[in-house]
């Protein structure tokens, strides 16, 4: 059946696969397309990387069937590292730069 209109997905959309060991296996969602009646997921086929095809119609790698949509939230971006955190400790206040500008004008003029 014919796609008739595509949305992309947000980064967090994954279609759950049920492997057969009973493990759920997670693919990302790259797409939103109208098929016929339903709105199905795209996702870049496990079999043959270069097609995108509905996620319902899939299988993973180790053969698990598709189960349903899940959303993952991304993690947030990681705090500032301890080595940022010490280079911005060092970098010199604004009002101290003023002052070693205006103490190196006043020795050059020496």
């Amino acid at each position: 059946m014919a796609i008739k209109q595509l949305a992309s997905a947000d980064s967090g959309w994954r279609a759950v696969f049920a492997e057969p060991d009973g493990s759920e296996s997670l693919s990302r969602i790259v797409g939103w397309a109208v098929q016929g009646d339903e709105v199905v997921g795209l996702i870049v086929d496990p079999g043959a990387p270069a097609k995108i095809v509905p996620a319902a119609g899939a299988s993973s790698p180790s053969g698990g069937k598709f189960n349903r949509y899940r959303f993952v939230p991304e993690k947030p971006a990681a705090a500032a590292t301890p080595a940022k955190a010490a280079a911005d400790e060092k970098t010199p206040e604004p009002e101290d730069a003023a002052k070693q500008l205006v103490k190196s004008v006043i020795k050059r003029r020496r």
